[in-house]
């Protein structure tokens, strides 16, 4: 049986946990609390329903489907569910948010809503 020490196993075995380790911190720094951006998120959904067509929505229902922090800005994907008095959907849209992190800014981009159900669309000829 060999038992002499052997410096380039020992080296090997460092650097694979420090490499596990590294790849541990990095993915749970990636992964955002609901604490640390529920504020920014909330000014988000205020600021999106005059963006949205609801006259005669009684509730909205909102989805947050993608997050991601960019400088001093949490960037958020909403999917938005708009129901009437009836409880039946209206509308659906999707929404692009931006809230500063430092600041109050907000800004909202609704990037896909089409037409509520019964809606007819003129054309222009």
């Amino acid at each position: 049986m060999n038992t002499q020490y052997s410096p380039r196993k020992t080296i090997t075995l460092w650097a694979a946990i420090a490499g596990m380790i590294l790849v541990a911190t990095t993915a749970q720094a990636n992964m955002l609390s609901p604490a640390l951006y529920g504020d920014e998120l909330d000014r988000c959904t205020v600021e999106l329903r005059p963006e949205l067509n609801t006259t005669g929505a009684t509730r909205l229902q909102h989805t947050l489907t993608d997050i991601d922090k960019v400088g001093v800005w949490y960037v958020f994907e909403i999917r938005t569910i708009v129901f009437d008095d009836n409880d039946a959907v209206m509308s659906w849209a999707t929404t692009h948010c931006k809230a500063n992190r430092w600041t109050e800014e907000t800004v909202v981009e609704v990037t896909n809503q089409p037409p509520a159900a019964g809606t007819r669309l003129a054309s222009a000829d």
